[in-house]
């Protein structure tokens, strides 16, 4: 969740808090129900972070950012 907190009537920044919620599935055909939702800590966001990144690097969200063209065309079929 993002909040504006304010410095001044016009001046804000956002600050990012993450929660875990913990949730219980109430029958067979997945409905869930909600049980409760921890503070903001920073555990938790270090947490969040993690997993975003191990759902990038999984899914090659960066992969085009990590290759390097320039092998690709060097090595021709021609030659």
């Amino acid at each position: 969740m993002k909040t504006r907190n304010y410095t001044d009537e016009d001046t804000f920044y956002w600050a990012s808090e993450y929660y875990l919620d913990i949730f219980t599935q109430t029958n067979a055909l997945g409905w869930v129900e909600f049980v409760t939702r921890s503070p903001s800590l920073p555990a938790v966001v270090n947490l969040w972070r993690t997993i975003e990144r191990k759902y990038a690097y999984q899914r090659g969200a960066l992969d085009d950012l990590l290759t390097d063209d320039e092998d690709s065309e060097d090595s021709s079929p021609d030659e």
